[in-house]
């Protein structure tokens, strides 16, 4: 069958297909380039005619993943063949590879000189009209000089970011970090059509280690409260079993101290008169006050040993978990507590 006749075939099988308009632009330009002296239909090597003719058979079959791997190996090989460029820039669309698309139109762009480009110019700028629609530009400005800037984990670039950066359209997690600030963490959208989205960041100085989220923005609906890194402790010198050890002490010195003043109340009680009566003694009137001051001044004792005790254990981890801390980072240091005993009680003062 001839050339044109083949093309005939195409031209209805076009109109009865789904395929996409940029498809559908594609195939037609592999059919409808007129012939030139020492080269295919467009300008290219003959030798690429039937793999690209392959890869157009393996797209109108559905089979685009197929197609956008046989383009691509004709690239390497081929790496200034606009057609190609192009096939492999429709292939990504149409797998939703937007950024790959992307870069291999920019790539066919570098050859605008070229008689393929010029000859299916308006055919070109269809392919980057629907491609820009996918394609936004980031650009970070602020401080400090050298953070890196990621998009979902990837490095963007260095803060100051002289120029964009394309990336998909979407929703992304912004990271700004450098050694000695805390990092900024915030969403960004990336708008389509190639528009410029641009954050403005500024990292708050901070410890040395500071890797954990939270930093200050000039964007002030977008900002992100900081927070202090801390570093990776046992669990003896967390503190929250300095809490605990604290909370213990007060509540076992508060029992002895109630155990303490209903003893003398009942033993109050016991030395009246209202325990005297005739002939019968204070044992025979008032038994069960005596059986009560004995069992208050036994929970008195006992509480106020357990006091003693886990005033010292909390001072030891205290102290222990003060030396853990490192020097000159005010929101990494242990509370400083105090306990000294008292008359059945212990008292301890502090910061928490």
């Amino acid at each position: 069958m001839s050339r044109f006749g083949s093309f005939m075939v195409f031209r209805r099988a076009l109109k009865n297909s789904t395929l996409s308009p940029l498809l559908a632009a594609l195939l037609a330009l592999s059919f409808t380039a007129p012939a030139h002296a020492g080269n295919d239909a467009n300008g290219d090597d003959p030798q690429l005619e039937a793999p690209i003719q392959q890869g157009i058979a393996l797209r109108r079959a559905g089979n685009d993943e197929a197609a956008l791997a046989l383009f691509i190996d004709l690239e390497q090989a081929n790496p200034d063949s606009v057609r190609v460029l192009l096939h492999i820039t429709a292939a990504a669309q149409a797998t939703g590879r937007w950024m790959m698309a992307y870069t291999y139109l920019q790539k066919a762009f570098a050859h605008k000189s070229d008689p393929y480009f010029i000859r299916y110019r308006s055919a070109i700028k269809s392919i980057d009209d629907a491609t820009a629609q996918h394609i936004g530009q980031f650009r970070a400005v602020g401080d400090p000089a050298g953070a890196e800037v990621r998009l979902n984990g990837e490095l963007m670039g260095t803060l100051p970011m002289a120029d964009p950066k394309p990336i998909e359209v979407g929703q992304y997690v912004l990271e700004v970090t450098k050694l000695g600030f805390y990092p900024l963490r915030r969403t960004v959208s990336v708008a389509p059509g190639g528009a410029l989205t641009q954050e403005s960041v500024a990292l708050r100085v901070g410890t040395a280690s500071s890797n954990s989220l939270g930093a200050g923005s000039t964007n002030a609906s977008s900002s992100a409260g900081g927070q202090h890194a801390t570093d990776h402790q046992a669990w003896w010198q967390a503190r929250w079993l300095t809490w605990t050890l604290a909370g213990a002490t007060v509540a076992t010195a508060t029992t002895a101290t109630l155990a303490l003043v209903y003893r003398n109340n009942r033993a109050d009680h016991w030395n009246s008169a209202s325990c005297l009566n005739g002939t019968h003694t204070r044992e025979e009137v008032c038994g069960d006050v005596h059986n009560e001051i004995s069992r208050a001044q036994n929970v008195a004792v006992g509480t106020g040993i357990a006091a003693l005790v886990f005033g010292g254990a909390t001072v030891t981890q205290a102290i222990l978990s003060t030396e853990r801390a490192p020097v000159g980072s005010a929101s990494l240091k242990a509370p400083g507590i105090r306990c000294s005993p008292g008359l059945g009680s212990i008292a301890c003062f502090g910061s928490f």
